[in-house]
């Protein structure tokens, strides 16, 4: 009766552990980035932005999965307006539907003398996880040896981790439509490492969809201020505004 008993303590247990572990691999976030700031201006500059183009032709399934993900949070999509308020460029990026090749902008129909526009040709977001580190094997162990099984549950129960890992290139472009050419050319990198409760795989799409838009954030703060020094830019001194 006794060892019954121990049976069905022992089982009770491992479903509890379970329930518990499958919380666990929920992504979890906690903070937030504030968004990049420019100076109030309230001026109509001399500049379109006609939105992204990526180089996606060459990526890999998971960085053009990603790279969907990323371009449609609040953040990404915000630049053209952020932009528009920050008064470098109006934003057109919502009207722009060519394929950012050089020939087709000419052939654009701009209101303005320059369009800038932004291009992503490296795009790549790793993990890590901790999901079967040292400890948890050695609590497999321990659970296999029957005398170990409380031992092996707490170890295979620690937290959940996963290390997520950003790297992107962008280019951002200045196109003169009053001479034809391309006027400014500047790469921005983007690198970004983060650790976060739960497994990236595991967890949910609102779980994943926070992730997304906490490295979008970090991307797009710094496009943005890359384009504050457009804007101050003596090249754009005088046709700017």
């Amino acid at each position: 009766m006794k060892l019954f008993s121990h049976k069905m303590f022992g089982f009770a247990l491992l479903l509890s552990l379970l329930a518990f572990i499958s919380c666990q691999t929920e992504m979890e976030l906690t903070e937030s980035i504030d968004s990049y700031q420019f100076e109030e201006s309230y001026k109509t500059p001399n500049m379109e932005f006609i939105g992204f183009k990526a180089g996606d032709a060459q990526w890999g399934n998971s960085s053009r999965t990603d790279w969907g993900q990323i371009k449609n949070t609040q953040s990404i999509r915000s630049v053209g307006s952020a932009l528009q308020f920050g008064g470098i460029a109006v934003d057109e990026s919502s009207s722009y539907f060519g394929v950012y090749s050089f020939q087709e902008i000419k052939e654009y129909k701009n209101k303005k003398r320059y369009i800038t526009f932004i291009e992503i040709p490296d795009f790549d977001l790793t993990y890590t996880t901790n999901e079967m580190d040292g400890a948890r094997i050695a609590g497999i162990v321990f659970c296999s040896t029957g005398v170990g099984l409380p031992i092996g549950l707490l170890l295979i129960a620690h937290p959940y981790k996963t290390t997520m890992y950003m790297k992107t290139n962008a280019n951002i472009y200045v196109y003169d439509a009053q001479i034809k050419e391309i006027i400014y050319k500047k790469n921005v990198s983007s690198t970004a490492e983060k650790e976060f409760k739960g497994i990236w795989y595991r967890s949910s799409e609102i779980g994943k969809q926070k992730i997304y838009d906490y490295f979008a954030s970090i991307m797009a703060n710094e496009l943005l201020k890359e384009y504050d020094n457009v804007k101050k830019s003596p090249q754009f001194k005088d046709t700017l505004y």
